[in-house]
């Protein structure tokens, strides 16, 4: 029916902008929607939830070659006055759905196989005029980094690829059209599209796609499969200044605050959610509801049980097993309104013994953070055995480094005390500066080192006073065809590697450090020198 209406409608008048079409179908099929396809979910800007249908399906549509979709509107091909012509509803819908399917095939293969193309192609094709998503959003979804997924995209030059904007909407320096006929900026096509812009330049929070919306989507289309177990991190050491974790433990279950929330079901949709606080939290500002949003449907609807929950408090990690569905409390306090209960360990870990991986996680600031990618790491934490009372030990995934040989330090021409003590250094603080006068050997120990510890997971640099934070992490750099593309220095593939192999070392090894002018080439990245278990925003790139 809806993809019938939306080509017959563009028949008559091409182009249309998204909210005329949209308009015109409704007016049309007035007397046949259902009362729940007229129930207004206000997703954005009061639309309706067939709306949202239409929309989506549209890029089957499209894909079909029955209709294109571009900044001065959507309109109708002669293909899809043909199909119209010649093809039943159900026909309509059956083809353009194969031609979809056909297309995410497609992609996967022409990407050298690459595991989070087809899932990332199906995103960027949901991201519809007047809206837009990050690379951190794309890289949420298909199990990567955001850097992985901007070369990607940027690869590809992708039709939407001009809404795929970095952190908190911010534009691309280094974007560039496939067409080099086009001579309109993102913002302009943006712009053109209905996409607003804040006083500080960034896309308004209003229009963003998030993460959870495309990962909704595409479960629903097949694209992802639903993972059938999941670990979350809980906050409840600070509810507006109370350590609700005590009682946690002892009463057995997990919460959130949502004083302001009406009663709920556990199973909202998304949409249902979204109109509520809408209304509840009409006072707070759209970040402060986007992030309530996010965590009430995790929580309401997400967690399942047998999902693995975790909680911090006085510098301990608690872990335990969701064991009830979710529900609505009248809290007289206000404090913990939406409960699930859980089975507690009585183990508890000290934070300050966790791996990398997992600090690196639980610093994330929102009250409800999925940890589905340290599921392994928090599974052995759970007892398999008699409780202690002692404070456990965590298991995880080490990041072993082997002793120092004998017999390297015998070809090596050094002590094997001192070398087993630069092996223990890296241990402790994976960083090491060896200095004295020229020719001694710093350079020539430090690659035989590193080749021992890391096999040929081993890069050098030189530092020089040309040497810059574009040369050494990451900038923008001109291409013969023209225009500028972000790409990666030395340091920022080693990075890249090791988020892919964490229990891997590897090394990276910068020559005549002395030389370079160190505050111009780390830049922000000083701060991690000391603070390795911290993030930092990126000078240029679309993630931390």
């Amino acid at each position: 029916m809806l993809y019938r209406a939306i080509l017959d409608v563009l028949s008559e008048e091409s182009p249309l902008k998204r909210r005329a079409a949209l308009d015109r179908v409704g007016t049309r099929l007035a007397d046949q929607f259902t009362d729940w396809e007229k129930a207004t979910f206000r997703e954005r800007d009061d639309t309706l939830r067939w709306e949202n249908i239409l929309s989506w399906e549209t890029t089957a549509i499209r894909v079909a070659g029955w209709m294109n979709k571009e900044a001065e509107g959507w309109s109708i091909t002669d293909a899809g006055r043909a199909a119209l012509a010649t093809h039943t509803d159900e026909g309509l819908e059956s083809e353009a759905t194969r031609a979809y399917r056909v297309r995410r095939a497609t992609a996967s293969h022409t990407s050298n196989e690459r595991h989070y193309a087809a899932a990332v192609t199906a995103a960027m094709d949901a991201v519809e005029p007047g809206t837009w998503t990050t690379y951190g959003d794309l890289a949420a979804v298909a199990s990567t980094n955001a850097q992985t997924i901007a070369s990607f995209v940027r690869e590809g030059l992708a039709d939407s690829a001009h809404r795929v904007l970095g952190k908190d909407g911010r534009l691309s320096p280094g974007f560039y059209w496939a067409d080099e006929n086009r001579t309109d900026t993102q913002r302009e096509a943006l712009e053109a599209e209905d996409v607003q812009f804040d006083a500080s330049g960034n896309a308004k929070a209003a229009q963003h796609v998030r993460a959870a919306d495309l990962r909704e989507y595409l479960e629903n289309q097949g694209v992802l499969a639903a993972v059938p177990k999941r670990a979350w991190l809980v906050r409840g050491s600070i509810v507006d200044g109370h350590d609700l974790v005590p009682s946690w433990l002892q009463d057995g279950f997990t919460s959130l605050r949502a004083a302001r929330l009406r009663e709920v079901e556990p199973g909202t949709t998304r949409a249902e959610l979204k109109a509520i606080l809408e209304e509840d939290y009409s006072q707070s500002s759209y970040a402060a509801k986007a992030a309530k949003l996010d965590e009430f449907h995790a929580f309401l609807s997400r967690v399942r049980l047998g999902d693995v929950v975790a909680t911090t408090g006085q510098g301990t990690l608690h872990v335990g097993t969701i064991t009830g569905p979710a529900e609505y409390v009248n809290a007289a306090d206000g404090l913990s309104n939406l409960r699930r209960e859980v089975e507690w360990s009585t183990n508890s870990y000290d934070t300050g013994d966790l791996s990398p991986e997992l600090k690196a996680r639980l610093q994330v600031q929102y009250d409800v953070v999925e940890m589905t990618q340290q599921l392994e790491l928090l599974e052995e934490m759970l007892p398999s055995s008699t409780p202690t009372d002692e404070t456990a030990k965590p298991a995880h995934r080490e990041l072993a480094l082997p002793d120092a040989t004998d017999n390297l330090a015998t070809s090596l021409n050094v002590d094997q005390v001192w070398l087993q003590e630069c092996v223990e250094l890296l241990r402790d603080r994976p960083q090491l500066i060896f200095y004295g006068p020229p020719g001694t050997g710093k350079t020539y120990i430090a690659q035989a080192l590193a080749a021992y510890l890391g096999g040929d997971n081993v890069w050098l640099v030189q530092f020089h006073p040309g040497y810059s934070y574009e040369d050494f992490f990451e900038g923008y750099r001109p291409m013969e065809d023209g225009g500028f593309k972000l790409k990666p220095g030395p340091l920022r593939k080693v990075v890249d590697a090791a988020r892919e192999s964490p229990s891997t070392p590897f090394f990276l090894i910068v020559d005549e450090i002395n030389r370079g002018n160190l505050a111009k080439i780390f830049g922000e990245l000083y701060f991690l020198l000391e603070y390795r278990d911290q993030n930092v925003d990126l000078l240029y790139a679309t993630d931390d």
